[in-house]
């Protein structure tokens, strides 16, 4: 089939507002994450996804309605269910896809879903005005985000991990009405595949905006994108993935050419022929124009008996795709079956192991608070201690200090008196040169004027001598007597030879 682009629609891109959803993520512990990825798939990552509005609103320009894909320059990508699974984290093969529009999910489904009581859940329900239907049943974004706080705050991971999926399908996933999750979200939701639908909304909702009378507005600020991709060739292309290896590609549905998808606003043809490169076969020719037959089936189609009756057609032709799988769903119930077994098991001896660790912690604080209050009182001790070393090294200091200036003081009067001593023993040996010529002058008295006197009274024997005469000669003897005595006492005292 030819391409029959007439124009290219006005987008508005509309981001999820998704830090709560993130804050509820964060919060839980690794095992509840593996837990959560094993029902649920990778759909947390979309929670960090950056939205370019720019590249989407300019890959949008390339959107080719009639045979459901992008055509560029050389060459055509679509968007594939392998793709999305892989995205995903999803296995097309456990679960059918999702064939409910339309449908009411009772609330019983719901309830075993979310691992809640069909009261409680029921208490939830309320009615939202919806542009396009006029009114949507579903749960309020609040009530939904308030549930699955308290149970995170129990770490009750099973319902936990429910409700925020839930919230992820309604939010992100499949939004429609602002902070709210409809019945249709939820329909995804309990069929437990999202890959189907989402990729059927995401033709869908092209394809309806392609039919609009507006047309693309081009925006300078997305210039740049737009230059890109009008340049790309099938040559810049990173056409496969390892990770797509054995991957089984649907190409047909029963009677269908193609892949009929139901979404959660209505179906729509998938073309898989086109996408033999991107999945790692070749395309040798071009495609048979009726594997590319189209086929759309529109939420409020006028004539409603033609859009039940389709609605049959699309859900008997899965079903019986289903059937010839029902081997492998056996083996898969199964396998989901033992993998919960262990997981009991596992969440039974982690509890088991939780509270032993809890106890041990326990005891750590408690020798933690025991050991602080020992340092504390040590600490204490030991400033105290410090204080009296402190100041006991600060009146030793103060009495070397003194000690040091007395030194000083002694050290200058000896200074002084080492001048007196050497003035005394200089005028010493003056005085002892002196003294020994005393001395000598002394002996030389003492020796001669005994002769003296001897001869002065030998020659007064012949005459006549007056009293006084022989008196002070008398005296003289005396004198000379003595002064012999103190002699010798001061060569004794000077210890001196005299």
């Amino acid at each position: 089939m030819a391409s029959t682009r007439r124009h290219t629609p006005t987008l508005k891109v509309k981001k999820p507002q998704v830090e709560s959803l993130k804050g509820l993520s964060e919060g839980m512990t690794s095992i509840a994450k593996k837990s959560f990825e094993l029902d649920y798939g990778l759909i947390l990552n979309l929670l960090h996804v950056e939205i370019d509005d720019m590249a989407l609103t300019t890959l949008a320009q390339f959107y080719d309605p009639p045979l459901r894909c992008f055509t560029f320059q050389d060459f055509q990508l679509a968007p594939t269910l392998e793709e999305f699974a892989k995205i995903l984290g999803c296995n097309l093969e456990d679960h059918g896809p999702y064939v409910g529009l339309g449908e009411e999910p009772p609330m019983r489904e719901i309830a075993k879903a979310l691992h809640l009581t069909s009261a409680e859940v029921s208490s939830w329900l309320e009615d939202k005005k919806n542009d396009r239907k006029g009114v949507s049943k579903g749960f309020s974004r609040s009530v939904l985000e308030a549930k699955a706080q308290a149970l995170l705050e129990k770490k009750d991971w099973k319902p936990f991990n429910a409700v925020l999926a839930l919230l992820v399908y309604g939010l992100v996933l499949f939004p429609d009405v602002e902070n709210f999750v409809d019945f249709s979200a939820i329909g995804v939701f309990i069929a437990g595949n999202p890959v189907s639908a989402l990729l059927a909304d995401l033709y869908y909702s092209l394809n309806i905006k392609y039919e609009g009378k507006d047309s693309f507005v081009s925006n300078p600020a997305g210039l740049k994108w737009h230059q890109r991709m009008m340049a790309l060739t099938e040559k810049d292309i990173f056409w496969y993935s390892r990770e797509l290896d054995g991957t089984e590609i649907i190409l047909n549905c029963g009677d269908f050419p193609n892949v009929p998808l139901m979404g959660t606003r209505g179906c729509i043809n998938h073309n898989p022929v086109l996408a033999f490169r991107q999945l790692g076969y070749p395309m040798e020719d071009k495609p048979d124009n009726h594997l590319l037959e189209e086929f759309i089936l529109k939420e409020g189609e006028e004539n409603p008996a033609l859009q039940v009756e389709e609605t049959k057609k699309i859900k008997k032709q899965w079903r019986h795709e289903g059937n010839q799988s029902q081997e492998f769903e056996g083996l898969y119930t199964q396998e989901k079956a033992r993998r919960e077994y262990l997981q009991a098991n596992m969440e039974r001896v982690i509890a088991q192991k939780n509270q032993e660790f809890e106890e041990q912690l326990r005891l750590e604080v408690g020798r933690k608070q025991e050991f602080e209050n020992l340092y504390f009182q040590e600490r204490e001790s030991c400033e105290h201690i410090q204080a009296e070393i402190e100041h006991i090294l600060r009146v030793y200091e103060e009495r070397v200090a003194r000690l040091n200036e007395e030194l000083e003081d002694v050290n200058t009067k000896m200074a002084q008196r080492g001048m007196v001593l050497e003035l005394v023993w200089g005028d010493s040996d003056r005085w002892r040169d002196e003294f020994a010529k005393l001395a000598a002058f002394s002996n030389m008295v003492i020796e001669n004027l005994p002769k003296k006197l001897a001869k002065a009274e030998i020659a007064m024997s012949y005459y006549e001598i007056p009293s006084d005469i022989k008196k002070f000669m008398e005296y003289c003897k005396e004198m000379v007597e003595y002064y012999k005595e103190e002699l010798a006492e001061a060569k004794k005292a000077f210890n001196v030879d005299l």
